[in-house]
Formats: structure tokens, C-alpha cells, sequence
């Protein structure tokens, strides 16, 4: 696994990560702000598209932007393995969450799932009955937005823990 990682680095032109090479042969991935941008993302996307040991990945404030969110989503279609994982704080944008939730309804695997979203992910959670536990935390879900949120949880049956903490400004 490993090696698959280094050689997806050389393919997309980044420099490998030291704690992601030690981290991909285990089940736990935690990269927190580590500024891995998008060509980091796409490295990691290569690498756990077959991916058998990494379950859980956290990817939280790494700009990957919309272009790495297209890659985690790209992957998500394919991975059978992965079953929690954190983009939160990453500017994903309406395209890369689209994106992921294009990933998703097909991953019957993936049980856990931390990101920011509205209109778009309700779509996805609409017809995703995989997907166990969804934190939506300070998404700033209104309008539309949580009207489809609303309607996409009366439809879903899988899902057996929201996190829903809104921030009121006034």
C-alpha cells in the first residue's frame, strides 16, 4: 500500500507525505491541516482506490479545494472499504461535493460521513442508505438548503445519528 502511495505521488507530481506513507498500511488515516492541496488528494484518491486496509480517513482543513474533492469522490465510487471520512474545512464548493455525492450513491461501504453541505447532499442522503451517522455541524443550512435536508432524511433509513449544531447570527 505504501508503495502504491509513493508511486501515485511521483505519477501526479507531488512530494510524499512521511505520515501518510506510515499511515496507509494501517486502518486509521488522520491528516489534519496539513495543507495537502488538491494534487495531495488525488495522490491519497490513487492509492485507496483498491484500498483493503484504511477504513477510516480524515482529510479535515487541507484545501483540497473542489478539484481534490472530485478525486475523493472519483474514488469513493470504486473503494469498498472506507467507512468513515472527513473532508470538513476543506472549500470543497458545490462542484467537489457533487462530486462526493456521486462517490456515495453507489458505496454501500462508507458509515460515517463529516462534511459541509446542503441542497446537494441531501440528494445524496436521499437515496444513500448506507451512510450510518452524518454531521452537518455549522453548515449554515437554510432555504432551500434545509428544506432538502429535511426531505432527504424523511426518505433515507439508514442513517441512525445526525449532528445538526447551528450557529444563529444575529
Amino acid at each position: 500500500m505504501r508503495q502504491l502511495y509513493l508511486n501515485s505521488c511521483k505519477k501526479v507530481g507531488v512530494i510524499p507525505v512521511s505520515l501518510i506513507s506510515r499511515q496507509i498500511g494501517g486502518p486509521e488515516m488522520v491528516m489534519r491541516s496539513h495543507s495537502l492541496g488538491p494534487l495531495g488528494a488525488r495522490a491519497i484518491a490513487i492509492a485507496l482506490v483498491d484500498n483493503k486496509l484504511v477504513s477510516s480517513l480524515d482529510l479535515e482543513d487541507n484545501g483540497l479545494g473542489p478539484e481534490g474533492a472530485i478525486c475523493i469522490g472519483e474514488m469513493l465510487e470504486q473503494n469498498s472499504f472506507l467507512t468513515y471520512l472527513s473532508l470538513r474545512e476543506n472549500l470543497i464548493g458545490t462542484e467537489g461535493l457533487r462530486a462526493i455525492c456521486n462517490g456515495l450513491k453507489g458505496n454501500p461501504t462508507l458509515q460515517t460521513l463529516d462534511l459541509t453541505g446542503g441542497v446537494v447532499l441531501a440528494a445524496a442522503i436521499a437515496v444513500n442508505d448506507f451512510v450510518r451517522i452524518l454531521d452537518v455541524s455549522w453548515n449554515h443550512l437554510r432555504g432551500n438548503g434545509a428544506k432538502a435536508m429535511g426531505a432527504a432524511l424523511q426518505k433515507n433509513i439508514g442513517l441512525r445519528r445526525l449532528r445538526f449544531i447551528m450557529e444563529w447570527l444575529w
